[in-house]
């Protein structure tokens, strides 16, 4: 992720140089900070290692994490080898995958749920920001 934060930092510095806005030493620091903090926000919430989530992007694909118990790898073999669920996987949301599978396979779903959900309820905030812009707009 901290590429992602060079990146931006990057296009930053080409906006500055190039605008013929003249910030100040101050603004620029805060911009610096701004987006020192964002690196670490994006290291928070999308790790490096993002390898040990394969198996809930695709449980049909992966192998078993070294730290699983034997039941959930034997509930992760169980259901990569169940061709029915391949098929609905491929017709179904991520999350909808999920939770259509929790009874049969309640270790992985609840794990995978864990992970899956709180990306799924942003529209909360964005539906927020939006309301603020309207309302900012407004004269």
């Amino acid at each position: 992720m901290k590429m992602v934060a060079k990146s931006v930092s990057h296009l930053l510095q080409q906006f500055v140089t190039s605008s013929k806005v003249d910030f100040t030493h101050e603004l620029k620091s805060i911009f610096k900070e701004q987006l020192t903090q964002l690196s670490v926000w994006f290291e928070n919430y999308f790790p490096r290692k993002i390898e040990k989530f394969a198996r809930i992007q695709d449980p049909f694909k992966s192998k078993a994490p070294f730290e699983f118990s034997p039941a959930k790898v034997e509930n992760l073999i169980e259901l990569s080898y169940d061709k029915t669920l391949k098929t609905k996987f491929g017709s179904m949301e991520l999350t909808e995958f999920w939770i259509s599978v929790k009874d049969e396979y309640m270790l992985l779903s609840a794990k995978a749920q864990r992970i899956l959900i709180p990306f799924s309820t942003s529209y909360l905030c964005e539906a927020g920001f939006s309301a603020v812009a309207v309302i900012k707009r407004a004269p």
